[in-house]
């Protein structure tokens, strides 16, 4: 009866009982997550340069407009005020919220080339008209096209930068800015040398 008993005592009673050698409680093992391997998405440098020069294509024809109006009060004779009311027609621009949403709805990729083509035909055609009205419909024109072009050529640019987005969007911008630099000294020297009909270079 003392070997049953004392073999009993080794065992607990309850669950709650100390008596008896404790038990080593097994610890799940920690939950070991594979690694997810982010891929880097890299920066299409042709399409970037492309939508780049689509930029200068675009903004070179805003550049070029201020440098082309002294050519337009000595070739038509219109007054300061007249010729500076055609700078109110670039104000079509602001229309570029309009056009924004329409990209984020619709996201066509061809809004670029027409922007780019609006832009520039409307400035080159403003050379061939000699009516006041329809010259300021011509630049409203280009206006329209700068409008167009500008939040799909952004949001383009924003797509093909990949993980690089700094530098494309960035890209993106000297293109606009080299327009401004260069319209101006491409406007003199074409007009210069073949006349109002010179606006056709743009």
């Amino acid at each position: 009866s003392l070997a049953f008993s004392s073999e009993i005592s080794h065992y607990p009673l309850c669950r709650g009982c100390r008596v008896g050698p404790s038990r080593r409680r097994e610890r799940p093992l920690p939950l070991i997550r594979p690694r997810l391997r982010t891929k880097v998405i890299v920066m299409d440098k042709k399409k970037i340069f492309l939508v780049s020069l689509g930029h200068l294509s675009c903004d070179i024809n805003g550049g070029a407009l201020p440098a082309i109006l002294p050519f337009l009060i000595t070739a038509y004779g219109f007054d300061y005020q007249a010729a500076a009311g055609l700078m109110f027609s670039c104000l079509s621009s602001i229309i570029q919220p309009a056009f924004g949403y329409l990209s984020d709805k619709l996201s066509k990729p061809w809004f670029i080339p027409v922007g780019v083509l609006l832009a520039g035909g409307g400035l080159a055609s403003m050379g061939f008209l000699h009516s006041y009205w329809a010259i300021f419909a011509a630049i409203a024109l280009s206006g329209v096209g700068a409008a167009l072009f500008h939040p799909e050529g952004a949001r383009f640019a924003n797509k093909v930068s990949g993980a690089s987005k700094g530098t494309g969007l960035s890209l993106f911008s000297i293109g606009g800015n080299s327009g401004f630099v260069f319209g101006p000294m491409l406007a003199v020297a074409a007009i210069g040398a073949f006349g109002m009909p010179g606006t056709s270079v743009f």
